[in-house]
């Protein structure tokens, strides 16, 4: 399972909330709410620097079905630079 200290180098006891909620749930698929919650995590990460090859490692330790999928890392990488683009 990732860690908190794994996606942001360090030890945090505050993260976003979409982020906390992701790490405790993505591996039920969230009821089909995948998608639209990895969005939400991956656009609040990066528009807190995380870099997107830690983003996308971290997703693939939580996919559901063991490993991402051509659409999951098409959302991780528009999610990232939106985030990015944000800032």
């Amino acid at each position: 399972q990732a860690t908190v200290t794994q996606i942001y180098g360090e030890k945090r006891t505050k993260i976003p909330e979409s982020v906390d909620f992701f790490l405790k749930n993505a591996h039920t698929g969230l009821s089909g709410k995948w998608v639209n919650s990895l969005n939400s995590c991956c656009f609040s990460l990066a528009l807190s620097g995380v870099e997107e090859d830690v983003i996308m490692d971290v997703m693939e330790q939580l996919a559901p079905n063991g490993s991402l999928d051509a659409k999951d890392r098409y959302q991780i990488k528009r999610a990232v630079r939106d985030g990015k683009n944000a800032v």
